[in-house]
């Protein structure tokens, strides 16, 4: 299927800060082994995170995204991290069945101006289903 978008949000110019940081928590429920199911995370036009979940994956999967500024409103460092639970069980926690990914990378986006911060979908197979359970997003400065 074609990328969708699932989230956007834009981000006012200088909201950031020079060294302020701009945290995202999204929560998914992928339902169906038929395909890949990958989400993007993008900000300012750049596609930061891909994640994709294997066609076997059905489950939940917790993502936590940092946006810091270094000094500078056009200079930042972004972490990502991911923790997966199998179990398709409505009340479990992510505790437990779990693997984990985490990855840096740097970047400069202009924050001082305003940025679109957008979640995207896309699934390999139309039988399968992606869901953004929640999404909770904070300017730390």
């Amino acid at each position: 299927t074609t990328e969708a978008t699932m989230k956007t949000l834009t981000v006012s110019g200088g909201q950031i800060g020079a060294n302020g940081t701009l945290f995202l928590r999204l929560m998914t429920k992928d339902t169906g082994t038929n395909g890949t199911k990958t989400y993007r995370i993008k900000f300012g036009g750049s596609t930061l995170v891909t994640a994709a979940n294997a066609a076997t994956f059905e489950g939940n999967v917790s993502y936590e995204f940092f946006i810091i500024n270094r000094n500078a409103q056009n200079s930042q460092i972004i972490r990502h991290f991911h923790e997966f639970n199998t179990s398709s069980a409505e009340n479990q926690t992510l505790e437990g069945n779990t693997d984990t990914y985490d990855s840096f990378g740097l970047y400069t986006i202009d924050t001082s101006l305003n940025q679109t911060l957008e979640v995207t979908g896309q699934l390999a197979n139309a039988a399968d289903t992606m869901n953004i359970r929640s999404w909770f997003v904070w300017v730390i400065k």
